[in-house]
């Protein structure tokens, strides 16, 4: 009876034995097929790294055959320069029985043509019973496409000024960080591989933390912030695969320490301009008064005179009487003169800006210099001019100033005649205004703008319309200058930038 049941005992293990093979060799056969159709090269190696057994994909990405590579050792066949990363990063992190993103490297492998081919290689240990490492597995993927991607994107945020840019998982780990801010003024060292709270000092890291989560989330965020003594503008964006799903998140570092430095002082400068024209505008209104009164006191003695005692007076005395009359008005203009040159703005925003027909404004221009047109027979004429941006007022005193003065200094004898027109010069409007008097010659085109600067002194006038002119020029960021005309005369050509299309124009 006991060997009956002996001998059952026997059997029973031995069918248990035989199922526990089979399945084990179906367990084998399943790993070969999956490792001999995959893609990747799956490599079984022993602890010093030689090849124990290698998928065939090895020979598609590699050129090499299976039975080429094995007992040799994989470390022949890598980059001189990715060697000791290889080492540090996967082969001793495995035999020191870690495990986790540490065992993944990229490197390169020389294939049998001697090119080199990026790998990104996940390695594994293999244990015994007891614990022992027996073996490594790795699997390696062909990554040379997003390896040239990432040379290419490194060799653009290395060009780019004051700029640095860090990808991060969603363990807080650098994956890529490049720019010409790092080891000078982000991070002591190399950031790749390492966690925020490891690249950045406590305090910074601290700050930048919720940052990091919140773009991981989703949520693109842009911040101004000072680190020590530099000041950065930092840009953080999810990066989403085509599900939109967050794969990983990334911050722009751009340094702008020089340029809020310098905004500053414009900023300083600009207040301090502020202050200047205020002065000058509270002093040219008391000078205007001051200077008015006695002005006026003279005047009106002098009217009592000619009134009172023009019979008792000789024609010499008349003659002194009409000089002093004559200098108190010409005084009282050019007072005028300097109180509205004080009080054209030089700050751009205190200006009345809009869109304006320049034909209107010409108009308005001309009515008002309808008198001296009349009384010189002289004509103006007008191509269709642009609607532009600019201070109405303003414009209208640039076309009086320079039609006034096409008028008034014309000593041809011919009647004056002046046209004005308007072209598109890419990015500007160029406004003319041309006449047909003497001139002005090329020598003293450095006076024209210069302000009390007069050509023709015998001419009445007070020569600041043209400075006037310039500085009107210089509030709507445009320029003005001259051009003499073939065979008489001269063209003043002014620009003011374009905001509208180049067929907006109008009639006149």
């Amino acid at each position: 009876m006991y060997w009956i049941e002996a001998t059952l005992g026997a059997l029973f293990l031995g069918m248990l034995l035989l199922l526990l093979v089979h399945r084990m060799r179906k367990s084998e056969e399943r790993f070969r097929l999956l490792a001999e159709h995959a893609s990747d090269i799956i490599g079984l190696h022993d602890p010093e790294g030689r090849w124990v057994w290698v998928s065939p994909s090895v020979e598609k990405l590699l050129g090499y055959k299976p039975k080429e590579l094995l007992g040799r050792s994989a470390y022949e066949f890598f980059h001189p320069d990715d060697t000791t990363k290889i080492r540090e990063q996967a082969h001793a992190v495995v035999l020191e029985e870690k495990s986790g993103d540490r065992a993944r490297v990229t490197f390169r492998m020389r294939r049998k043509d001697n090119s080199y081919v990026w790998l990104e290689t996940l390695t594994r240990p293999v244990f015994d019973r007891s614990g022992e490492i027996t073996g490594l597995v790795t699997a390696s993927r062909d990554v040379s496409e997003r390896r040239n991607a990432e040379d290419l994107y490194r060799f653009l945020v290395q060009h780019l000024p004051h700029t640095s840019v860090f990808l991060f998982d969603r363990h807080l780990r650098h994956r890529i960080a490049e720019g010409g801010l790092l080891t000078h003024t982000l991070a002591a060292s190399s950031p790749e591989g390492k966690t925020l709270w490891e690249v950045f000092p406590q305090d910074i890291a601290k700050v930048l933390h919720p940052y990091y989560l919140k773009v991981l989330g989703g949520d693109p965020v842009q911040v101004e912030m000072p680190f020590r003594t530099r000041t950065y503008n930092i840009h953080f964006l999810p990066i989403r695969d085509a599900l939109g799903n967050v794969l990983m998140g990334m911050a722009v570092f751009t340094d702008v320490t020089e340029e809020r430095s310098t905004i500053m002082a414009l900023e300083d400068q600009t207040k301090d301009l502020e202050r200047s024209n205020k002065d000058l505008e509270q002093f040219a209104n008391v000078a205007s008064h001051e200077l008015k009164a006695p002005l006026r006191r003279i005047a009106g003695f002098a009217e009592l005179l000619n009134t009172e005692y023009q019979e008792r007076l000789p024609a010499e005395a008349q003659e002194y009487l009409t000089h002093m009359t004559d200098g108190v008005e010409t005084l009282r203009s050019v007072i005028e003169s300097l109180l509205t040159y004080a009080r054209v703005r030089t700050d751009r925003s205190r200006s009345q800006m809009e869109m304006v027909d320049a034909t209107a404004v010409l108009r308005e221009a001309v009515r008002n210099l309808a008198g001296m047109i009349r009384e010189r027979h002289a004509t103006v004429k007008s191509t269709p001019l642009p609607i532009v941006l600019a201070d109405r007022g303003l414009l209208r005193q640039v076309f009086e100033n320079l039609i006034g003065n096409a008028i008034k200094f014309n000593t041809t004898g011919r009647p004056p005649s002046v046209r004005v027109a308007a072209r598109r010069d890419l990015m500007d409007w160029e406004f003319t205004v041309a006449d047909n008097g003497p001139g002005i010659p090329p020598e003293d085109g450095a006076k024209v703008f210069v302000m009390f600067s007069r050509l023709h002194p015998e001419i009445e006038g007070t020569g600041i319309g043209l400075a006037l002119v310039k500085k009107i020029m210089g509030i709507h960021r445009g320029r003005i200058w001259f051009e003499p005309n073939t065979p008489h005369g001269t063209t003043f050509k002014f620009t003011l930038p374009a905001r509208s299309s180049p067929d907006e124009v109008t009639q006149p």
